[in-house]
């Protein structure tokens, strides 16, 4: 389904050409006039879309401008065969992600279950599963646990040592404190899972603001994928845009932003001018380095953009007649610590129609050859769950490291970014705002975290404007 804004919104044609007559505005920026409104959003993924409707419902004049042709950001039902649908983008939500959870309820989108009836498998060395090796794993993440008590969510930077904690990665802390293999394996697979990358690119500060956002560990590595949303999480996005009342316009990258003297914003994107009252920019921090401000952010917010980090996550999915696994008293999930498929997940939605399975794989592990890379997820699958795996009806990859709109699927800072510039994720800039789900200071990254952060940015707007 396409969303396309039929007629322009907002104040009368004379107010308009008022504006052709002022700097900066469309006799610099060039274009039609689109619309004035009290608010341009821009980005529509599941944190702008949720800022969009509570201004929508509180009476103001609201645009969202999306630069791809759908909207849902980094959630995307991708096709995988004839009317079956899979996640290619962020797809779990927990228990405790009370608002995501909400939104559903609100939305009619039913809940599933995560499949993880029957035994894991572990292809490769695996980690050691002693009882000394559980203690170390355990300790390891206690300890860490103990020290993200102490990173307030709302400024990481203001943690006790929080300049020290943000010099060092994660890796360089786990050689200092001379951690054995299975904690160092315990954190560096959370990492994988999680943040889609090695510990080595990771700051510490950075880790210990993740746990503490999420809950800890057991909330990261099992309680945040309880559950799948019902036609998809992109579903959560188009439920959204279908009550924006046409206010969305797709295939409409913004390309500059011009603060005038009233502090009111002129967007100049592909399809013409809107001004607007206040913006919200609803993108990962690295992806607004795409537009240009006039006059610049400030140093300290175009550095936080220029040193953000975004990781792949990349996924394929598999179609099978059945989930065949199941009959061999597997629950589909497994774990490979040599091979190109890092780990796997059961993600049938409905068993009749055949057996889905997910694996995560290394983006850069034959990057620019797919039918050698296909071969290999392949052979792997094999090596996991049989020769059954080796035919699937249905195959297609997601690497976002290549979508042209988006630097990643993930957040992970390097050292001395957080604390250095961290300060300027969220606060406004004049009246421009900022959303997303790297800005929530709960679930940060995750869905939870993208519907937090679009209700904060809203309920900044809504003050500003009284």
């Amino acid at each position: 389904m396409r969303y396309q804004l039929m007629n322009p919104v907002g104040f009368p044609r004379p107010l308009l050409a008022d504006h052709h007559d002022q700097p900066g505005a469309a006799g610099v920026l060039g274009g039609p006039w689109l619309a004035e409104v009290d608010v341009a959003v821009v980005g529509a993924g599941l944190s702008g879309l949720v800022a969009a409707r509570a201004l929508q419902d509180a009476g103001l004049r609201v645009l969202v401008l999306e630069a791809r042709d759908r909207v849902g950001g980094r959630t995307w039902n991708q096709a995988l065969g004839d009317n079956l649908w899979v996640d290619g983008g962020g797809q779990w939500i927990g228990g405790s992600q009370c608002r995501v959870l909400e939104l559903a309820r609100k939305l009619d989108i039913p809940l599933l279950e995560q499949y993880d009836e029957g035994d894991p498998v572990v292809l490769g060395d695996g980690p050691r599963d002693d009882a000394q090796a559980r203690r170390e794993r355990q300790d390891v993440q206690r300890r860490l646990e103990a020290m993200a008590a102490h990173v307030p969510g709302s400024a990481p930077w203001l943690a006790p040592h929080a300049v020290a904690l943000d010099a060092l990665s994660v890796e360089a802390w786990m050689d200092r404190e001379g951690l054995s293999e299975a904690a160092r394996e315990a954190v560096a697979r959370t990492i994988g899972t999680t943040l889609s990358t090695e510990p080595g690119n990771v700051s510490l500060l950075w880790l210990l603001f993740y746990l503490a956002s999420a809950g800890g560990f057991e909330a990261l590595d099992e309680q945040a994928q309880q559950y799948r949303l019902q036609g998809g999480a992109q579903a959560l996005s188009l439920r959204l845009a279908e009550q924006l009342d046409g206010r969305l316009r797709l295939d409409c990258p913004v390309q500059r932003i011009v603060t005038r003297d009233d502090q009111s914003q002129l967007l100049c994107c592909s399809q013409g001018l809107i001004h607007a009252r206040r913006v919200i920019v609803a993108m990962m921090p690295a992806d607004i380095r795409q537009i240009e401000f006039s006059p610049p952010l400030p140093a300290g917010r175009q550095a936080l953009q220029e040193n953000w980090s975004g990781y792949s996550g990349m996924k394929v999915h598999l179609h099978y007649s059945r989930p065949f696994w199941r009959d061999a008293g597997l629950s589909g999930a497994s774990s490979n610590d040599r091979g190109l498929v890092q780990v796997t997940f059961d993600s049938t939605c409905d068993p009749a129609r055949g057996g889905v399975l997910l694996a995560f794989i290394d983006p850069q592990v034959l990057r620019d050859q797919p039918q050698q890379r296909r071969a290999r997820v392949l052979e792997e699958l094999v090596a996991l769950f049989g020769e059954t795996a080796r035919q699937p009806l249905g195959y297609v990859e997601q690497d976002w490291s290549r979508d042209p709109w988006s630097a990643g699927c993930v957040t992970a800072l390097k050292p001395q970014v957080l604390s250095r510039y961290g300060q300027h994720l969220r606060p406004a800039v004049g009246s421009l705002h900022w959303a997303g789900c790297e800005t929530s200071e709960v679930w940060c990254g995750y869905l939870e975290g993208a519907v937090r952060a679009g209700e904060r940015a809203a309920e900044e707007v809504l003050q500003a404007l009284g």
